[in-house]
């Protein structure tokens, strides 16, 4: 009997640097002394770390890791209500979870007032069920934080206290290269916290993943794509001029091959980098050649297309301070989305043109 051998699934780019940020992740977290970790990556660039953190969360995936996962994105208002909410919203989830042993319970805590509660309490609940886990890595993003000085004194808590036990936790914050903001707590604490950088340029990894994805549409609709790419990439990062310059390029070829549903995207982005510059005007011409491109579609995707286009076009009026138009256009857009049909973009397009 033959040995079936499977073929080596090949990676694209975004897997690729998943599969680094999992490595830097297993290495990093293994030293003892470490407490807190700060993934530190562009301020465009932080999508691909959350996908990490979501599927660690999901588990059974190409990328799971042998710790658990929690993600908080608790308000802070002070460290009291922080460290009491934390702990029950944590207490919930494991009260709904399933673990193949008796299920840990925090009756035998004491209530957690302070940072230094919450970590004896976690390393409890780790220690319980070490079985099932390597670390508990508990992911700290508030939602709001009203006092940053208060914050910051509630992380130097999770680096000071100790346990009886040895600390099974792993605390993570994320910040930017533009923005360090807990570059501090590194500098107070440079032996409980560590700082990763992933180097990740969503870009980049997008223009990798366009050239490496398989095309049966031709080399024409290949380099329609990488020029979409280019424009994308521009609108984000670039002045206006060059956005312009490469959307339509782009725009000719969707032209040429009668891709129209292409040509209201292009002009849609246009607008959008004109917009950015506060240039209405120019805004407001590419929003109608949007609009006049999704009227000759059929009708299965014409009327969507009409309202977004209608809707930039309402955006571009109102930061305009033309209020009149901007209502108009949005109530134009109601009227469209009753097509579809589609209750949520016509309530939408009344709640702007109420404004």
């Amino acid at each position: 009997m033959e040995t079936e051998h499977k073929m080596p699934v090949t990676k694209n780019a975004v897997e690729r640097k998943l599969a680094e940020v999992e490595h830097l992740w297993l290495e990093a977290s293994d030293v003892q002394d470490a407490r807190v970790y700060i993934w530190r990556t562009a301020a465009d660039s932080d999508r691909l770390i959350q996908v990490f953190f979501a599927l660690q969360q999901e588990r059974q995936n190409d990328f799971t890791t042998p710790d658990l996962f929690v993600h908080f994105t608790t308000p802070f208002e002070t460290t009291y209500d922080y460290s009491l909410a934390l702990a029950n919203e944590f207490a919930e989830r494991v009260a709904i979870s399933t673990f193949p042993e008796s299920c840990w319970s925090q009756d035998n805590q004491p209530p957690c007032y302070r940072g230094e509660d919450l970590v004896t309490l976690l390393n409890d609940f780790a220690h319980h069920h070490q079985n099932c886990f390597r670390y508990l890595a508990v992911i700290l993003t508030p939602s709001v934080i009203s006092h940053l000085a208060s914050f910051q004194g509630f992380l130097d808590e999770l680096c000071l206290t100790t346990t009886a036990a040895p600390s099974l936790l792993r605390f993570m914050l994320v910040d930017t290269n533009e923005n360090p903001v807990w570059q501090g707590l590194c500098d107070r604490f440079p032996e409980k916290v560590r700082v990763l950088t992933t180097g990740i340029n969503e870009d980049e990894l997008m223009r990798q993943t366009l050239n490496e994805t398989p095309t049966t549409d031709g080399t024409a609709m290949l380099r329609f794509r990488q020029l979409m790419l280019d424009s994308f990439i521009s609108l984000k990062n670039g002045p206006v001029e060059q956005t312009d310059f490469i959307a339509h390029k782009a725009l000719k070829m969707a032209q040429q091959n009668g891709w129209l549903d292409q040509c209201v995207v292009l002009f849609s982005m246009i607008a959008g980098g004109w917009l950015k510059e506060k240039n209405t005007r120019n805004a407001i011409k590419n929003y109608r050649l949007a609009f006049q491109h999704a009227e000759q579609l059929p009708d299965s995707s014409r009327h969507s297309l009409m309202v977004q286009s209608l809707m930039g076009e309402g955006n571009a009026w109102f930061m305009d301070g033309n209020y009149r138009q901007a209502a108009d256009k949005f109530d134009q857009s109601a009227g469209v989305a009753q097509n579809i049909p589609s209750l949520l973009l016509e309530m939408e397009g009344h709640r702007m043109a109420g404004f």
